[in-house]
């Protein structure tokens, strides 16, 4: 348990910044002077009746002023601790928003984004209760319990003995309900991350659930899950209630029995009535720790469950390696999942445009991962920029290769934020300055830190960096970035790096008007300006998501190489030979990926084919070529003509 409790002091001190921690000394100056209160105010009705026939206003007035100020203290140390709550548990949505742009997160890949959700909006804010609960006013309110003890020896043995007995006892109960609360919760907790995605994909999926299944057996099979849940909930609460209402119930019995030894005493004179009040007073202090212990244990054990849930995605070292230009390499990667090969020995380049060729599960999404960051090689590497992909912040991994994916993401809002993702419009004349001018400022800045001038950078260069790196300003010093990112500088180009991150920070926040007129156009989209789209594009058809998101997928102004993963899936054939040769003239500067069923389309946009056969690169070439030597593509385009 101390080990816990370390660990949980260690896990709060590292998530304080300036304002939580001065809302934590107040906390702790208050509860102090709080826990001084409840002592002294027993003491001095002690004496007020013990002078009760020479009335003394003065005492009168210090009973009277404790009174108000406890009173007042408690109102304002509430309202304290609750703007501390609502900051921790914002400082720790902030890091799990955060960690989603950082690192893939294991719950995301395992359970989906409803899952993650649950962490981000009910893990936090489970975390916040307990970090904000007032374990000052533990510490304080067991010193004041142990003067208190130490006082009523003065007056009578009783009041320790009866004291101590309880304490045994319910401290037993309490360690018996802590174990039963921690496997109860423990079950509950894991079923919410099984039955929180499943509600949310029925939802999201109901119209195929009424179309092809039974309705009633989906959401029987969702309630019994709901009440598998509510089942452990309420064992791990009731188990809880027992623990904190046997401190009330054996308080009270002590108590009885207290009032009853303490009327003998005070019948054969060794105890005095204003000694009796007095302890009576006391009684409600000497079990005050009981109940705060109880909390804290059983808070400690609901910390670890809800901090194990998020720790991943809070474990997070910002990457300090930049890519010194948009080249990638892939050179003899392999990855496995169990015992098969879903990649083996596999080397590209990315200095033409290549159609990537194969049967469903061949591994051609395992590639796309691969340049993406998302797959990490059992064996080879993959370089972008001279650079190791996993040294690399994901957004500059992402911003450097631009990815159309199977899966079109559509914002509900109008067209233009779906396009642009609200991205400034500007003229080229302009987007050509704004790269010239934070090149200059950038290439000041990495001089700055290559030559270790951490003071000499102002906020607004710091602002800077914190883009390009994906961080906080003040995770630099909390990382030991500047250190990290000093030592790159020294051996690079900073003049060439510098120009390079403007290019891609000046695409990720502006657009060229002009393009984007023109893709509007070109891609027949211009009918849906000024409409809002709905929630994941549901107003509008299949093939307008597809050509919406590769007008974005081209909007960006850069010859970085790209992904294109099953374009035009829904584009109908009267739309689809527009559409390509649009795709084709505003990638003509660009070298990628063209992955496609649709045979046509891989052989109409790329310079050379390849060919995977069961994870290997098993023909590579230009569609006449591999027609010719009669092998695995030229049955593969064979069977398609056909179909088509």
């Amino acid at each position: 348990m101390t080990k816990k409790l370390l660990q949980f002091f260690t896990f709060v001190k590292s998530k304080l910044n300036h304002k939580t921690r001065l809302s934590l000394i107040v906390i702790s100056l208050i509860s102090l002077i709080l826990s001084v209160i409840s002592f002294a105010l027993p003491l001095l009705q002690k004496n007020l009746i013990d002078n009760i026939l020479t009335l003394n206003n003065v005492y009168i007035l210090y009973y009277f002023i404790l009174a108000v100020l406890f009173v007042a203290l408690t109102v304002i140390i509430s309202i304290i601790s609750n703007s501390y709550f609502m900051n921790t548990k914002r400082i720790l949505e902030d890091e799990l928003l955060s960690s989603i742009s950082k690192k893939d997160s294991s719950i995301l890949k395992s359970r989906g984004s409803g899952a993650f959700m649950v962490s981000m909006f009910g893990d936090t804010e489970q975390l916040a209760t307990i970090m904000s609960i007032n374990y000052f006013n533990t510490i304080f309110i067991s010193l004041a319990a142990i003067a208190t003890l130490i006082i009523s020896l003065k007056w009578t043995m009783t009041f320790g003995v009866i004291v101590i007995v309880s304490y045994i006892v319910i401290f037993a109960i309490i360690h018996i309900t802590n174990k039963k609360y921690e496997k109860n919760f423990n079950h509950a907790r894991e079923v919410v991350y099984e039955v929180n995605p499943k509600v949310l994909e029925y939802i999201e999926n109901r119209r195929s659930i009424m179309g092809y299944s039974s309705v009633q057996e989906h959401e029987t099979n969702i309630r019994k899950r709901l009440y598998n849940r509510d089942g452990f909930f309420k064992k791990a609460f009731a188990y809880s209630a027992i623990g904190k209402n046997s401190i009330t119930a054996i308080k009270s019995f002590a108590i009885t029995i207290f009032f009853l030894v303490a009327v003998i005493e005070i019948n054969n004179g060794s105890l005095l009535i204003s000694e009796f009040l007095a302890l009576l007073m006391y009684f409600q202090i000497v079990f005050i720790p009981l109940s705060s212990i109880q909390e804290l244990l059983e808070n400690i054990k609901a910390f670890n469950v809800f901090k194990n849930r998020i720790d991943e995605s809070l474990d997070i070292h910002p990457k300090h390696c930049l890519p010194i230009n948009h080249t990638f390499e892939v050179s003899n990667c392999t990855i496995s999942h169990t015992k098969k090969d879903l990649i083996k020995n596999f080397s590209l380049s990315l200095n033409k445009k290549y159609g990537l060729v194969g049967l469903s599960g061949e591994g051609k999404s395992s590639i796309i991962k691969l340049f993406l960051g998302e797959n990490v090689p059992e064996t080879g590497f993959v370089k972008l920029g001279t650079i190791d992909l996993t040294n690399i912040p994901r957004p500059l991994v992402f911003s450097s290769i631009r990815y159309y994916g199977q899966e079109q993401e559509i914002f509900d809002a109008n067209l233009d934020f779906n396009i642009t993702l609200g991205k400034k419009p500007v003229s080229h004349s302009v987007y050509e300055d704004l790269i010239e001018s934070l090149s200059i400022e950038l290439l000041i800045i990495f001089n700055k830190i290559a030559n270790k001038l951490y003071s000499n950078i102002n906020n607004t260069e710091l602002t800077i960096l914190g883009k390009i790196y994906n961080v906080e300003p003040s995770e630099f010093i909390k990382y030991n970035l500047y250190e990290k990112i000093s030592n790159f500088f020294i051996e690079v180009d900073t003049k060439a790096l510098a120009f390079h991150m403007s290019k891609l920070i000046i695409s990720r926040e502006y657009f060229l008007i002009e393009k984007y007129n023109n893709l509007v156009s070109d891609f027949k989209l211009v009918e849906l300006n000024n409409r809002n789209l709905g929630q994941r594009g549901d107003k509008i058809s299949g093939g307008e998501k597809n050509r919406i998101a590769l007008c974005r997928f081209l909007l960006p102004e850069s010859e970085f190489p790209f992904i294109l993963d099953e374009p035009l899936t829904s584009v109908d054939a009267y739309l689809e030979k527009t559409c390509l040769e649009s795709m084709k003239k505003y990638l003509h500067s660009s070298n990628g990926i063209i992955i496609s069923h649709k045979l046509n389309i891989t052989k109409y946009m790329s310079d050379e084919l390849l060919v995977l056969n069961e994870g290997i690169l098993m023909e590579q070439g230009s569609h006449d070529d591999l027609i010719k030597t009669e092998g695995f593509y030229s049955k593969l385009y064979q069977a398609y003509k056909e179909s088509n």
